[in-house]
């Protein structure tokens, strides 16, 4: 365990923090998370900063009570206001230490060794826990991160695929043929897991049984995965769901299983389309196709530069543990001149 920073070591990380929250400032926005650590660090070495100025005012060091102070009546007002003034432990705090300071009026107050520190501990402090108060309105959670990040992306592939159009009309004329060729897997996949489920009485405990306290990490997460798979393409026997166990044929579920994996494949293709893009590098003047892609295909380019290139493709197919198939299309350069 690291001692804790001395009070010139919490002064000289707050100039670092400062400059931290100035570069976020500058760039327009900061991550949630980047932003929620930030202010942990500012907040924590404010208040250890201001806690080592009160102890130096207000503490004896022997069992922590506050020393003689009988210059000052305990029944001074404005006397509470400062002791306060003396304990910050979030920067918001230091601006309203500020109105705190503002509001005593007393000159023997206003003259006294704490009174002064604290006032200068606001002047040097207030900046940094303005600017950081004003940070939090640059935020921008991880969802909205992911977000902007697809959408920055979506809006570069279609800006590639309009730059390649010549190469993209030439690889898209199978993918027709393929999304379909995909849906009629769905249908044998989705038929053989019924077939597996009516042989087992529709039981789900049978074919996927649900994970123990006795697995071991891994096998309880493929449990949990084979189990949701099953549940998600059938619904419960009982209209109440008094036995969610049982489960039973839909034909919305089928519909949705088929749906959803044709539009996987149809990603699948647009993917290794936009893969094609990047590995040929630059635009093309010509492009033509031979074969399929999921048998073997042979596409031939002529790049902008004049050069020629033959690429070979020949789709594999990955397939989970409990069967649901992953469409991959490895392209390799066969010739280049």
């Amino acid at each position: 365990m690291q001692p804790p920073k001395t009070h010139e070591q919490n002064v000289e990380y707050l100039v670092v923090l400062e400059k931290q929250v100035d570069e976020a400032i500058a760039a327009g926005e900061i991550d949630k998370p980047a932003y929620d650590t930030l202010k942990y660090y500012v907040d924590r070495t404010l208040h250890d900063v201001w806690e080592s100025v009160a102890k130096k005012h207000l503490y004896n060091g022997k069992g922590g009570n506050i020393y003689d102070l009988a210059r000052f009546s305990r029944d001074e007002k404005s006397w509470p206001a400062v002791i306060s003034c003396a304990h910050v432990s979030y920067a918001r705090e230091v601006v309203s230490t500020e109105k705190k300071l503002a509001k005593v009026k007393a000159p023997e107050l206003r003259k006294h060794p704490l009174f002064i520190d604290i006032a200068a501990m606001v002047q040097r402090y207030k900046p940094i826990a303005e600017k950081l108060i004003a940070l939090k309105d640059k935020t921008v959670s991880t969802a909205s991160r992911r977000e902007q990040k697809r959408t920055k992306a979506e809006e570069e592939r279609k800006a590639k695929f309009t730059q390649y159009a010549t190469l993209v009309n030439v690889l898209q004329q199978h993918l027709d043929d393929y999304v379909k060729a995909a849906g009629k897997s769905a249908i044998r996949d989705f038929d053989g897991w019924m077939k597996t489920l009516e042989a087992n009485g529709w039981d789900l405990d049978k074919v996927a049984p649900a994970p123990t306290r006795d697995d071991s990490g891994e096998l309880y997460t493929i449990k949990m995965q084979a189990r949701g798979h099953f549940i998600s393409i059938t619904v419960p026997a009982a209209d109440d769901e008094s036995n969610s166990n049982i489960r039973k044929f839909s034909i919305e579920r089928k519909a949705e299983y088929v749906a959803g994996e044709k539009d996987r494949a149809h990603g699948s293709y647009m993917a290794w389309i936009y893969k094609m893009i990047q590995k040929i590098g630059q635009p093309v003047d010509a492009a033509e196709m031979s074969g399929d892609p999921w048998i073997q295909s042979i596409v031939k380019v002529t790049r902008r530069d004049g050069s020629k290139q033959t690429w070979h493709t020949q789709q594999i197919i990955n397939r989970s543990k409990y069967n649901r198939p992953f469409y991959q299309f490895p392209s390799r350069l066969v010739s280049e001149k």
